[in-house]
């Protein structure tokens, strides 16, 4: 059997016990706590999906329509260097000048993979909490169903019949008034 079914069949059977004794309270039921904190942990990380999908452009080729060669390597007064088609240049030179934009945006796509991470981090703390307050719960109903019992119990012992205490007062009121009045007659003589 498993915990779960468990810990369900006990909590029907103290409901059924609260209830047959006419108390209406419902205790708190600690699988709906984890499903709802499991529910909204799953939304939650559902949510900050999006950073992930969103998609990173694939490496271009700069100037695909260009068919000439593309580069070379010259010496120039002894100085090697990369010779670049002009079509290829102007691309090249325009992903250097959007650079500064990109690593804007990649600082901040971090910083919002921070602050998602912190924010899960949280609500995972939140659903231990919640489990921890319903296994709280659920350890006070069943200290309060064993306490009510033993009450009940300790009730019912014979020394704690008023029926055993009323017998008792008739025998000592009788045996106090018999009392008396031997002590009445020999006092008084004969």
């Amino acid at each position: 059997m498993s915990m779960v079914t468990r810990d369900r069949r006990a909590l029907a059977a103290a409901q059924t016990a609260f209830r047959a004794r006419g108390y209406r309270h419902t205790p708190v039921d600690a699988t709906a706590v984890l499903v709802a904190a499991g529910a909204v942990l799953a939304a939650i990380c559902l949510w900050t999906a999006d950073c992930s999908a969103e998609t990173s452009p694939s490496p271009r080729v700069c100037a695909p329509e260009f068919e000439g060669t593309r580069r070379a390597t010259v010496t120039v007064d002894g100085q090697v260097g990369v010779w670049f088609a002009a079509p290829v240049a102007r691309c090249i030179l325009a992903d250097l000048e959007e650079l500064p934009h990109v690593r804007v945006r990649v600082t901040l796509l971090e910083e919002r993979l921070t602050l998602r991470d912190e924010q899960v981090e949280r609500l995972r703390r939140a659903v231990g909490l919640a489990a921890e307050e319903a296994q709280t719960a659920a350890d006070a109903l069943e200290t309060a169903v064993r306490l009510r019992r033993e009450a009940e119990d300790s009730a019912r012992v014979w020394w704690r019949s008023p029926v055993l205490w009323f017998a008792v007062g008739v025998v000592v009121s009788a045996g106090l008034v018999a009392l008396t009045a031997y002590a009445l007659s020999s006092v008084s003589g004969p």
